[in-house]
C-alpha cells in the first residue's frame, strides 16, 4: 500500500467520500481535536453533576451535560484505532513487544502513579477525605478499578477519589493481550476478531440485563465496554487497505446516522441520557461507540469535518486531555462531593455556583498543562529510545 491514499472517486451514487489524506503511522490533528471534544465531554458531565449539587435545578443545559459521560467511550475508539494502527505498522518490528510495552509504560505511568500517591497522601491528613469509602488502593494500584467495582456492583469498594480509574484500567488490560492478537492474526482473521469482540459486547450486554444484573457491573466490566476499543481497532485495520477503506467511507456516513438516530431515540423513551438505563446499556453502547468509529473514519473523508476539529482550541484540549481526565475528578471530589466544602465556601445556586464551576474546570486544566510540561514530557521525551525500526506491514 501506498504510504499516502490517493482521492477516492466520488462520481457514483455509491462512491465513498473523497478522503483527505490518510497516511499510516502519521499524526493527524483532527484526531487530536477528538481526543479533545472527549475531554471537554467528561469534564462538562462530571463538573455539570456538580452544578446540580449546588441546588441548580434540571434545564436543558445540564441535561446536555450529562451525556458528557460517553466522551470515555470516544477515547476507547480513538485509543483502539491509534494503538492497533502502531501495532499493526509495527508487525516486523524485531522489539514489537518491547516498543509497544515501553512506550505504553512511558505515556501512562508517570501522572497515573503520582496522582495515586498525592491523593494517598492526601486521604490520610485531611480527616473529611479519610473515610471508609476509601480502602482498596491495590485495585488503582494494579489496573484492576473496574474489575472490583464489577466483582462488588459497588463503587465504594475503590478508593472513590480516584473512581474514574476504571476506564484507564479497562485500557491497559485489552493492551496486556491485544499486541499477542495483532502479531499473530492474519489480517482478515484479525478483522473478524474485532466484529466478534463488537457483537460478543452487546450480546453479552443484553444477557446480562436480562437476567438482572446490577448496572454498575455491565458498565466497568471489561467484556461488556471493550466493544469501543474493537471498534477503533476495526477501522484502523480496515483503513490500511484501499478497497476496504472505500468500503468504510461509504458506509460510514450511513452508520453515523443510524448510531445517533439510535441514541436519540433512547434519550426520548428513556427521558434522559442515563448510563445505567437498559436501553442504554444495550443498545445504547453499541450506538455509541459504532457512531464514534464513523466520525472519525469521516475526519479523513469530509474537510470541514477536519478542519473543525483541527482547531487550535480542540487540539489544545486534546494535548493536555490524559493530564486534565487523571487530575480532574479528585478536582471535582473534594469541591463538590464534601459537602463541608461548598458550605464553607458559601456556594448557592446563583454566581457563586457558575464561579465554582469556572474554577474547578480551570484548575483540572491547568493541571493538565502543568502536569503535561513538568512530568509527562520529560517522560515522553524518553520515547525516541523505543521508536519503530521496521517499515509498516501492508
Amino acid at each position: 500500500m501506498a504510504s499516502k491514499t490517493s482521492a477516492l472517486s466520488a462520481g457514483s451514487e455509491t462512491a465513498a467520500p473523497a478522503a483527505v489524506w490518510y497516511e499510516p503511522g502519521a499524526h493527524v490533528p483532527a484526531l487530536d481535536g477528538l481526543r479533545g471534544v472527549a475531554i471537554i465531554a467528561v469534564l462538562l458531565y462530571h463538573f455539570g453533576i456538580g452544578l446540580s449539587f449546588t441546588g441548580f435545578e434540571d434545564n436543558m443545559l445540564l441535561r446536555g451535560m450529562m451525556f458528557g459521560w460517553a466522551g470515555v467511550d470516544l477515547f476507547f475508539v480513538l485509543s483502539g484505532f491509534l494503538i492497533t494502527g502502531i501495532l499493526y505498522d509495527s508487525k516486523s518490528d524485531p522489539h514489537y513487544f518491547r516498543n509497544f510495552y515501553m512506550r505504553r509504560t512511558l505515556r501512562i505511568f508517570p501522572i497515573y502513579f503520582l496522582c495515586i500517591a498525592l491523593v494517598f497522601i492526601l486521604v490520610q491528613i485531611l480527616p473529611p477525605l479519610n473515610t471508609d469509602d476509601n480502602d482498596g488502593w491495590i485495585y488503582p494500584l494494579t489496573f484492576t478499578t473496574n474489575l472490583a467495582v464489577a466483582a462488588t456492583a459497588d463503587w465504594y469498594t475503590i478508593p472513590v477519589v480516584i473512581g474514574h480509574y476504571w476506564s484507564l484500567a479497562i485500557e491497559e488490560q485489552f493492551y496486556l493481550v491485544w499486541p499477542a492478537v495483532v502479531l499473530f492474526t492474519p489480517r482478515q482473521w484479525l478483522l473478524r476478531i474485532a466484529l466478534g469482540l463488537i457483537v460478543g459486547a452487546l450480546a453479552l450486554r443484553v444477557a446480562m440485563t436480562l437476567t438482572g444484573a446490577d448496572p454498575n457491573v455491565i458498565f466497568a466490566l471489561t467484556l461488556t465496554r471493550c466493544d469501543a476499543l474493537a471498534v477503533g481497532a476495526f477501522c484502523a485495520v480496515m483503513m490500511r487497505d484501499q478497497g476496504d477503506m472505500q468500503r468504510l467511507l461509504r458506509w460510514a456516513p450511513f452508520v453515523l446516522v443510524a448510531g445517533l438516530a439510535t441514541i436519540v431515540a433512547i434519550f426520548a423513551t428513556t427521558e434522559g441520557a442515563n448510563e445505567y438505563s437498559p436501553l442504554m446499556q444495550t443498545l445504547g453502547f453499541s450506538a455509541l461507540c459504532i457512531s464514534a468509529g464513523a466520525l472519525l473514519c469521516l475526519t479523513f473523508a469530509l474537510k470541514p469535518l477536519a478542519t473543525t476539529l483541527s482547531s487550535s482550541v480542540l487540539r489544545w484540549f486534546g494535548r493536555y486531555s490524559y493530564g486534565m481526565y487523571v487530575w480532574h475528578y479528585p478536582v471535582y471530589y473534594v469541591l463538590y462531593e464534601l459537602d463541608h466544602v461548598r458550605r464553607l465556601l458559601g456556594v448557592e445556586a446563583d454566581w457563586t455556583g457558575i464561579a465554582l464551576f469556572g474554577f474547578a474546570m480551570g484548575v483540572s486544566m491547568s493541571a493538565g498543562v502543568l502536569s503535561y510540561h513538568i512530568v509527562e514530557k520529560r517522560f515522553l521525551d524518553l520515547k525516541r529510545h523505543f521508536e519503530r525500526s521496521a517499515a509498516p506491514a501492508v
